[in-house]
C-alpha cells in the first residue's frame, strides 16, 4: 500500500475515492463508446438506443458507492 494512506482511520476513504474514481473512468469510456455508436447509427440514419444493462449497471453502482460515502461520513468519528 501506500505510505500515508495505510492507517486504519484512512484507508476506507482511499478505498473509497478509488472505487469512485474507477466507477467515472468506467463511465467516461462507456460514454465515448456509446458516443461512437449514436454517431455511427445517425450517419445510417437510425439511432442506437442506450445499453440497460449498462445504465442499470452504473446506476446501481453509484447508488452502492452513494450510500457507502454517506454511512462512512456519518459514521466518522
Amino acid at each position: 500500500m501506500v505510505p500515508g494512506i495505510t492507517d486504519d482511520a484512512r484507508l476506507p476513504y482511499a478505498i473509497l475515492g478509488a472505487l469512485w474514481g474507477l466507477l467515472a473512468v468506467a463511465m467516461t469510456v462507456h460514454g465515448e463508446l456509446r458516443l461512437r455508436a449514436v454517431r455511427r447509427a445517425l450517419d445510417e440514419g437510425a439511432f442506437h438506443h442506450p445499453s440497460g444493462r449498462a445504465t442499470a449497471s452504473f446506476t446501481g453502482a453509484a447508488a452502492v458507492l452513494g450510500l457507502a460515502t454517506v454511512a462512512l461520513v456519518v459514521a466518522a468519528p
